[in-house]
C-alpha cells in the first residue's frame, strides 16, 4: 500500500489570480520546441548539489480550469486527470542540465507582503533514474512534481520541490496533493528570485 501525506499548503479551494537563466537567449533543441507563449514571470532558484531550477510562468490556472479538472476526476478518476494534465501547459520548469518539463497547474495568492505560488508539473524521468528499485512505480503512481514558492513583493524568497506527488480531488472539488513519503524526495529551493 502506498504511504501518503497531504501537503496542506496546496489543499485550497481554487485560490487563483488571474539574462542569467538557462533558458534565456539559447536555441531550442529538437526535444525542446520553440515556445509561442509570452512568459509572465520567470523565477530561478538554487538547489543542493550545485543544481538550479528555472521556472517560467506563461499563464495561471483559472477557477474554471480547476472546476473542470475536479469534474474530470469525479467522472474518470486519476487516469482521466492525468490525460488532461499532460495536454495542459501553463508554463515550464527545468533542472540544470535536465529536460524542460511542462507545468500543468499554476496557482498564486493575491500580491501582498508574502505571495505563495504553487505549481504542479509533469515529473521528469531523470528524477526516477536517480533512484534504484521501484523506478516505474514512482512515475506511474506519483506522476507529478510539486513546486511551492514563497516570495516577497520583489519576487525574492524561498521554496520547496516535491519530486513525486499524486493528485486527488475531494467531493467539494478541492485539490489534494500526496507526496511520496521520504525526505529524499523533497528539495529545498534557496535564493529564489524573479528575473522577469
Amino acid at each position: 500500500m502506498k504511504r501518503r501525506m497531504t501537503v496542506a499548503a496546496f489543499v485550497v479551494t481554487c485560490l487563483i489570480t488571474g539574462a542569467g537563466s538557462s533558458f534565456a537567449g539559447r536555441k531550442h533543441s529538437k526535444e525542446e520546441p520553440a515556445r509561442n507563449k509570452a512568459v509572465k514571470e520567470y523565477f530561478v532558484a538554487a538547489m543542493g548539489g550545485g543544481n538550479s531550477v528555472d521556472i517560467a510562468i506563461e499563464d495561471y490556472t483559472t477557477k474554471a480550469d480547476m472546476q473542470n479538472l475536479a469534474t474530470l476526476y469525479d467522472q474518470g478518476g486519476g487516469k482521466a486527470l492525468k490525460k488532461a494534465l499532460r495536454k495542459t501547459e501553463k508554463g515550464y520548469f527545468k533542472i540544470s542540465g535536465g529536460q524542460t518539463m511542462p507545468l500543468a497547474i499554476i496557482q498564486s495568492t493575491p500580491p501582498g507582503p508574502v505571495r505563495h505560488v504553487n505549481m504542479i508539473g509533469i515529473t521528469p524521468a531523470v528524477f526516477s533514474a536517480r533512484y534504484s528499485g521501484d523506478y516505474s512505480v514512482r512515475l506511474n503512481d506519483y506522476p507529478y512534481t510539486l513546486i511551492e514558492l514563497e516570495v516577497n513583493a520583489q519576487g525574492k524568497g524561498r521554496g520547496v520541490m516535491y519530486e513525486f506527488v499524486d493528485l486527488t480531488f475531494d467531493k467539494q472539488g478541492r485539490i489534494h496533493v500526496h507526496p511520496l513519503s521520504g525526505q529524499g524526495y523533497r528539495a529545498a529551493l534557496m535564493g529564489v528570485h524573479l528575473e522577469k
